[in-house]
């Protein structure tokens, strides 16, 4: 059965469009919530400067720091009766998701996808989609399927 609600978000307008329906399910279904922020390492390579003495670690933690600061407003304005847990993970989007899907016991994955269609999607490729198509090839429990 159902325990949390895992609600990646990646600071996009696009990726908060599923808060109202992932309130929803929170509500129906009496489960807590976490707000789940990934941190990919080409966002931290992105932003390092040897020669300002801004290494990768310092990088990645203040990366962490203003996600769950993010995370945590979002929880308040979103989820103000709920209990809400905020993480933010380093590594790809589709693999930190799919991890914490993993370690947390009864997770529903509620996320929104872009909206990308023909080439683009196919060039650009699509979080929600990598992770929908992990769900199915590796054969995930009922518990950890994704809604898109």
């Amino acid at each position: 059965m159902y325990k949390t609600v895992l609600v990646p978000l990646d600071g996009s307008r696009y990726s908060e469009m599923i808060l109202p329906y992932a309130r929803r399910i929170a509500e129906s279904m009496d489960l807590s919530v976490e707000l789940f922020h990934a941190i990919d390492q080409k966002s931290i390579d992105a932003l390092v400067d040897r020669a300002h003495d801004r290494y990768s670690d310092t990088i990645e933690t203040e990366l962490k720091q203003r996600a769950i600061q993010y995370l945590h407003v979002i929880a308040s304005e979103e989820f103000p009766d709920f209990p809400v847990e905020c993480l933010a993970q380093k590594g790809p989007p589709e693999e930190a998701i799919m991890s914490r899907a993993a370690e947390k016991d009864g997770a529903l994955i509620a996320m929104a996808t872009r909206g990308h269609a023909g080439v683009r999607r196919w060039f650009l490729g699509s979080v929600a989609d990598k992770v929908l198509q992990t769900l199915d090839r590796d054969g995930a429990p009922a518990e950890n399927r994704t809604l898109a």
